[in-house]
């Protein structure tokens, strides 16, 4: 039996870049699974948001850096960044949470284009961390909705999410109220 192909660097790392943006989403969420754009301050669901890098993921040394993803809606992370306000507003959050030195640092290195290589026993252990990471933010929402959460969704329609703990788990109950009168997704 032949050994299984490894994945070649290139993919490994945008795997890891991809499972890395989910985590910083749900990280951002509050209970319900809402979380802000960092740039424009709308507040939608981590599943509509992306994980937009302040410094472009195009430079290979901040791509899997947590510190340089946060949640940005479509319109900022897609064109926003380059032909709106959305830069000048990320680079206000990035000062504002991490102080002008590690913002002036990694716009250094960017100006600097140094190519970073990465090992793919780093990368793999990276994957695995994150993954137990996605994994246990997950269990904590479901963990959460073990009270009773009113989570408001548009249009108009609230979500009340009622869970009650037996020996064998957790079951959940959903029910949804919608004023308009059809039915909540």
């Amino acid at each position: 039996m032949a050994a299984k192909k490894k994945k070649p660097i290139g993919k490994l790392v945008d795997q890891v870049a991809t499972r890395l943006q989910l985590l910083v989403r749900l990280k951002a969420s509050d209970d319900c699974g809402y979380a802000n754009c960092v740039t424009c301050d709308k507040f939608l669901h981590y599943k509509e948001l992306q994980g937009g890098h302040f410094i472009p993921r195009g430079t290979s040394f901040t791509k899997l850096m947590e510190e340089n993803i946060h949640p940005q809606c479509f319109g900022c992370n897609g064109f926003g960044m380059k032909y709106g306000d959305a830069e000048k507003h990320y680079t206000f959050y990035m000062v504002d949470m991490y102080g002008r030195d590690f913002v002036e640092n990694l716009l250094a290195e960017k100006k600097a284009k140094r190519p970073h290589k990465w090992v793919r026993g780093d990368l793999d252990t990276l994957l695995v961390d994150i993954n137990a990471q996605i994994k246990e933010h997950q269990q904590m929402n479901i963990k959460k909705s073990d009270i009773l959460l009113i989570c408001a969704t548009p249009p108009a329609c609230s979500a009340v999410i009622i869970g009650m703990w037996y020996g064998f788990g957790v079951w959940l109950a959903n029910f949804f109220m919608c004023s308009w009168g059809g039915i909540c997704t």
